[in-house]
C-alpha cells in the first residue's frame, strides 16, 4: 500500500463533492440518522454519512470520478465496503454490477436469485458475471477488492476478504487504460433492476497501485484517518491525538464537534499545525478533549494522517450506533 491513495472517497463532508457527478436518482449520499430509521437499511460502515443505493427502478444510477483511472499496463486495486440490506430480494434472478471501470475492464457485482440467494462476481466488458459459489448474507458489512490489470488477456481479481472468496477472470478490454470509475447499481444484461428491491449501502472507497486490505476492526478505539472524517458520533472523548504530516510545511488538523460535517466558528473545538516537513505533532493537553455531538476531524495540507484514540459510548458497535441515531 503506498499513501497517499491515487484516490480515496468516504463520503464525510455529506455529500457527492468528491465525485464528478451523480448519475441517476437512486443513488445519494445519507446521514446515518437517515440510515438507522429503517433497521433493513445499512449505516455507514464509519463516519456519519455513506453513500445509499435504492433498487426498483430500472435506470443505472451511480456515482462516478475522472479521479480513478489505471494507465495502460498498471494493475491496481480498488477497495470499498458493501452492505447489502436486509430487504434485498428479486423476482428474476438479476445480474448487477456495484463498481467498474469506464472502459469496463472489470466490475464487480452480485447476481441476486429469484430463490433468494445472492453471489459475488467479476465481469469484464460486457460479459455476465463469473460468479463464487459462497452465498452472502444479508445486512452485514463486506470488504470488496477488484485487482484490475489493464492488459488486455491478463487476469483481473475480486476479492471478499471476510469470506476468502477470490474469483478473476480474463481482461477482455482492448483498451489498456481507463477514464473514470462508477459506484452504485448498474444493470447487466438483459436483467432489469426493476425485478429487485431493497438496499445497498457503500462506503469508504480507495484506489491505489497495491492492494489496500480492509480494517482489521470497524468500530476501533484507534484510528488512522487519511482523509477528513467523523472519528466517531455522540458524546465522547478523544484521548490521543497525532497529526502525521506530509512532505510539506503546510500540514493542518481541526477538531470541530459536529455529526455533521458541520463547519463553523461554534463548532470549532482545537487545531494542530506541522512546522517541519515529515514531523508528527503530537496533542499535549493535560484532559482528554471532550465531544458532544462527535467528532469532525478535518485534515488538509501535503498529505496528512490523522491518529485519533477515542472512547464514544454510541460509537462503540453497530447496535449502539443505531441505538443513538433513533
Amino acid at each position: 500500500m503506498a499513501f497517499p491513495y491515487k484516490f480515496e472517497s468516504n463520503f464525510e463532508v455529506g455529500s457527492d463533492s468528491e465525485w464528478t457527478a451523480t448519475v441517476g436518482t437512486q443513488v445519494s449520499v445519507e446521514s446515518y440518522k437517515e440510515l438507522a430509521r429503517q433497521r433493513n437499511w445499512g449505516v455507514p460502515y464509519q463516519g456519519a454519512f455513506a453513500l445509499q443505493a435504492v433498487f426498483g427502478v430500472d435506470t443505472d444510477s451511480y456515482v462516478r470520478t475522472t479521479g480513478l483511472t489505471i494507465t495502460s499496463g498498471d494493475v491496481d486495486d480498488t477497495r470499498f465496503m458493501l452492505y447489502i440490506g436486509k430487504d434485498v430480494e428479486a423476482t428474476v434472478t438479476t445480474e448487477v454490477a456495484i463498481f467498474q471501470h469506464l472502459p469496463a475492464i472489470a466490475a464487480v457485482g452480485l447476481r441476486i436469485e429469484a430463490g433468494g440467494d445472492i453471489k459475488f462476481g467479476i465481469r469484464s466488458t460486457s460479459a455476465a458475471l463469473t460468479t463464487s459459489p459462497i452465498t452472502l448474507e444479508r445486512g452485514v458489512y463486506y470488504t470488496i477488492e477488484l485487482e484490475t490489470d489493464s492488459t488486455n488477456t491478463n487476469t483481473c481479481t475480486a476479492r471478499i476478504d471476510e469470506l476468502g472468496i477470490v474469483v478473476t477472470t480474463a481482461n477482455a478490454s482492448a483498451t489498456a487504460s481507463t477514464t473514470e470509475g462508477w459506484l452504485g447499481v448498474i444493470g447487466i444484461g438483459a436483467g432489469s433492476l426493476a425485478n429487485v428491491s431493497g438496499t445497498v449501502t457503500l462506503d469508504k472507497i480507495a484506489h491505489d497501485t497495491n492492494r489496500i486490505y480492509g480494517d482489521a476492526h470497524r468500530f476501533a478505539s484507534r484510528q488512522v484517518l487519511t482523509k477528513s472524517g467523523h472519528a466517531f458520533v455522540g458524546p465522547g472523548r478523544i484521548t490521543d491525538l497525532t497529526l502525521v504530516s506530509g512532505l510539506g510545511t503546510d500540514c493542518v488538523l481541526d477538531i470541530y464537534d459536529t455529526d455533521s460535517a458541520t463547519i463553523v466558528p461554534d463548532t470549532f473545538v482545537m487545531r494542530l499545525t506541522n512546522n517541519v516537513s515529515g514531523e508528527s505533532v503530537m496533542y499535549n493537553g493535560q484532559q482528554p478533549i471532550v465531544l458532544h455531538k462527535g467528532a469532525y476531524v478535518v485534515i488538509s495540507g501535503t498529505d496528512p494522517r490523522a491518529v485519533v484514540s477515542a472512547t464514544a459510548p454510541a460509537y462503540s458497535n453497530e447496535a449502539a450506533l443505531r441505538s443513538f441515531a433513533r
